[in-house]
């Protein structure tokens, strides 16, 4: 509406989001969420470099590319939703990496669940073994 605001009523945006909106432009809004998520990104980042490696760690492992993947797709999606904010170059750009890493990291999650359910079988092999 020109010289009126649009409300999101019934659209399901989050009550802090809804806060936000009312005090700030959309530009400094997204810049707040951006920002958020590429720092969760981060943490999981340091969280996968930490936990991977070793099959006591491998749970930890797969929450972190979890993490990391949800990051990732947030980020993606909202530099699609909110293109006009950006330079849509960029962010179409980083939209496709961030497409293609969330792929990669779909399939690193599939292959540490797999791990760690194949590990626990041949725990209980091993346990199984020794006690009978």
């Amino acid at each position: 509406m020109p010289g009126g605001t649009v409300g999101t009523a019934g659209l399901g945006v989050p009550a802090a989001l809804e806060r936000a909106l009312e005090t700030a432009g959309a530009a400094e809004v997204l810049s707040g969420y951006l920002h958020t998520w590429a720092a969760d990104f981060l943490r999981s980042l340091r969280l996968h470099e930490e936990s991977s490696g070793g099959a006591q760690t491998a749970p930890a492992a797969a929450e972190a590319v979890r993490q990391l993947r949800a990051a990732a797709r947030r980020i993606g999606s909202a530099l699609l939703t909110y293109r006009p904010l950006v330079d849509a170059a960029w962010a179409d750009e980083l939209s496709g990496e961030l497409r293609r890493l969330s792929g990669t990291l779909a399939r690193e999650y599939r292959c540490a669940a797999r791990s760690a359910r194949l590990l626990g079988a041949l725990h209980r092999l091993t346990l199984e073994g020794v006690g009978g």
